[in-house]
């Protein structure tokens, strides 16, 4: 009789570069050999038919860690009917009452002879979510996961490529943000807006008596992230576990299913040619909320790999509480006036009250199917910057935005402002927004 001996070794390298970003997770691979001697670290099972069974064995203190998400070769297959040569009708006789006699401590037992049958017996008493079938997983978990938020208090944490960390906290109308990497925080209470910025060389404060559009319950639940992983990846289910009491359907991804899918959801962006390796673990439950996503991905033209992950937890506990800086931020808003000035020429911009700006900020002005952007440095308390089209067009095809601090400019813009127009200030964030017809 024949015994396979299943090992299943988990490895783990780290290496962080001098942005300190995780850039490599080594995939498990599974070894299969002939019973002999064991190496290395892993699960043992042995079945007495020679067929070997996929079983996943990953702990979940492991699941805990940054670098829980494997690496694999890209060259892998995993043809569910895929099996030894050997089929177990090549040794007809041999009878389960005989294993006794060739191990003292193992007791052979009858298992699923291929991956897929595996598979359903590992989740026999757990029904997919929508959005997860038997061999792949639809943007429609994501849809799922959306609707099983709402109404409910959550929270999100993300980790975006360049290693930019977010939080997001949802309870009810209070929603806080912490973001790129805890230097900048939102808050709002349903009604009001309140901003912080340590990024820079100057804490910057902002104000609005509106709920921003980074607040918004869609924004914070990273949805277009998550849309991005589900529908970019080569996603299937492998199986269950339970964590804390909770049981999930594990899924594992091992390479691209749709490279625009990750382009139009901002996994990566147009100056990266492409995602050239995609390997992840995610975590769901039966209702179809997504408890976490891990994915390492390879940019072409880059040397280095690339974590991002996604994870959801505290649904309908978490809470918010008010931070106690949103009174300084009320008081330093910096605060514009936006007009009019010569027949459409110019668009007036003026500075009335809160902190001056003294880092470099940018002025976008957009309407009647345009777009143009600018950008200024300098104190900005009790000026008057005046807001022209140049005629030019940067990089990103945009119009570039004239802006002229104290006084218009000497020479007459080639064409004037018309239509609705609305300006924005944005420094870190949005500091200021307002519309006027011209």
């Amino acid at each position: 009789m024949k015994t396979v001996v299943e090992t299943h070794v988990t490895c783990s390298v780290t290496v962080f570069n001098n942005l300190d970003r995780l850039v490599v997770c080594v995939r498990r691979r599974t070894l299969l050999g002939i019973a002999g001697s064991l190496f290395g670290t892993g699960c043992l099972r042995l079945t007495e038919s020679g067929t070997p069974t996929q079983t996943r064995t990953e702990a979940a203190t492991r699941r805990q860690t940054a670098t829980r998400t494997p690496t694999r070769s890209p060259t892998a297959t995993r043809s569910p009917t895929d099996s030894p040569t050997d089929s177990p009708t090549d040794s007809p006789t041999d009878s389960p009452t005989d294993s006794p006699t060739d191990s003292s401590t193992d007791t052979p037992t009858e298992e699923p002879e291929t991956a897929a049958e595996n598979r359903q017996t590992a989740t026999e008493a757990f029904d997919y979510p929508t959005g997860v079938r038997e061999d792949t997983v639809t943007r429609a978990l994501v849809l799922t996961h959306q609707a099983n938020l709402a109404g409910e208090s959550f929270t999100v944490e993300t980790n975006e490529r360049f290693n930019q960390r977010s939080t997001a906290k949802v309870e009810g109308s209070r929603r806080l943000l912490t973001a790129r990497n805890g230097s900048f925080t939102q808050y709002t209470n349903g009604a009001e807006t309140f901003s912080r910025s340590t990024a820079r060389s100057q804490t910057l404060y902002g104000y609005s008596q509106r709920v921003v559009y980074d607040l918004e319950r869609d924004q914070l639940i990273a949805r277009r992230l998550l849309m991005g992983l589900v529908q970019g990846g080569d996603w299937e289910p492998t199986g269950t576990t339970t964590e804390d009491g909770q049981q999930y359907l594990e899924l594992e991804a091992s390479g691209v299913d749709d490279q625009q899918a990750l382009l139009d959801n901002n996994v990566y962006y147009e100056e990266t040619a492409s995602v050239s390796t995609f390997f992840g673990d995610g975590l769901v439950t039966e209702d179809g909320v997504v408890r976490e996503m891990v994915v390492t991905v390879t940019f072409s033209g880059d040397t280095e790999d690339a974590l991002i992950e996604y994870r959801t937890s505290d649904v309908g506990s978490t809470s918010v509480s008010k931070p106690s800086w949103t009174g300084t931020a009320k008081r330093k808003a910096p605060q514009f006036e936006l007009s009019v000035v010569d027949d459409g020429t110019y668009l007036k911009l003026r500075q009335t009250g809160g902190q001056s700006i003294d880092v470099e900020f940018e002025v976008d002005v957009s309407g009647s199917g345009t777009y143009f952007d600018g950008e200024h440095s300098g104190s900005t308390t009790g000026e008057t910057l005046y807001l022209y089209r140049t005629g030019e067009r940067n990089e990103r095809g945009n119009g570039v935005l004239g802006i002229s601090e104290g006084s218009r400019p000497s020479s007459p813009p080639p064409s004037d402002w018309s239509g609705e127009r609305r300006v924005v200030v944005y420094a870190d964030f949005e500091l200021f927004q307002d519309e006027v017809t011209v």
